[in-house]
């Protein structure tokens, strides 16, 4: 299959919307919690991911319970859609990984650092409401698109992008308007020709934010430096804004 509808091919799969999801969303809005969780009740593969999150994130909760009730109750209701969003872009994830050298598990772990220092800057940016938190959720596909399209390709232009200083983005731009960043924000409903003053505020941290990431000692061994060459280049207020957001224990 030519590699143009393949990406079409898979962007359809990134784009496909889940009806559970659309249900916990009519559920979120009108406060019900516990609905919500009901639905889960049987999901087995939703209480991993989401004991996985909280054992390895820090959304300032006590999350020692494996009661999901318990602890959805305590995280509220915008950050529990923030986790939920997540989950449904996670499972779209593939079960085998060639580009990244990560396991499924790992994905999770990267996921719940990633989330819960979003949710930390928010807080300090006193910009904390359920869109802005949501946008995070989607940010994933960042990785699970670069791993889908060119996970067939892997020795080919694999080989390019490790000799080279072109990156897998800039590979995808030459069959679709757009690269992966673009891509995960319209997922998450975020028109890009839209964005008030305020939106390109959000965009700006979570776009430093992701490669900050990226560019952790910890995280940096998966590969996910290869996804972009664009340079994000964060003043000195925006670096010392992030340090302080991450840094500070009542921030939560």
């Amino acid at each position: 299959m030519p590699l143009k509808e393949q990406i079409d091919k898979i962007l359809e799969h990134i784009f496909h919307k889940n009806e559970t999801l659309d249900k916990c969303e009519e559920l979120l809005s009108s406060g019900d919690i516990a609905a919500v969780i009901e639905i889960f009740n049987s999901d087995k593969a939703f209480k991993a991911y989401f004991l996985t999150l909280m054992k390895v994130s820090d959304f300032g909760v006590d999350s020692r319970s494996k009661d999901l009730a318990i602890v959805s109750h305590m995280l509220g209701v915008d950050v529990l859609r923030m986790i939920i969003h997540s989950y449904f872009v996670f499972l779209k994830s593939p079960k085998q990984w060639g580009i990244f050298k990560i396991s499924t598990l790992e994905l999770v772990e990267f996921n719940a650092r990633f989330l819960s220092d979003w949710n930390k800057l928010l807080n300090y940016l006193k910009l904390k409401n359920h869109r802005n938190l949501t946008i995070a959720s989607y940010m994933l596909i960042n990785i699970i698109l670069c791993e889908l399209v060119f996970s067939s390709y892997k020795y080919s232009f694999g080989e390019i992008v490790t000799l080279t200083d072109v990156s897998y983005d800039k590979i995808f731009r030459q069959y679709q308007e757009g690269g992966f960043f673009e891509t995960a924000c319209q997922a998450a409903d975020w028109d890009m020709n839209k964005l008030t003053m305020r939106d390109k505020e959000i965009v700006e941290y979570i776009k430093i934010l992701l490669y900050y990431e990226f560019s952790r000692p910890e995280f940096y061994r998966f590969g996910f430096h290869k996804i972009s060459d664009v340079s994000v280049q964060a003043s000195v207020e925006t670096a010392i804004v992030i340090k302080k957001a991450l840094l500070n224990e009542d921030n939560v």
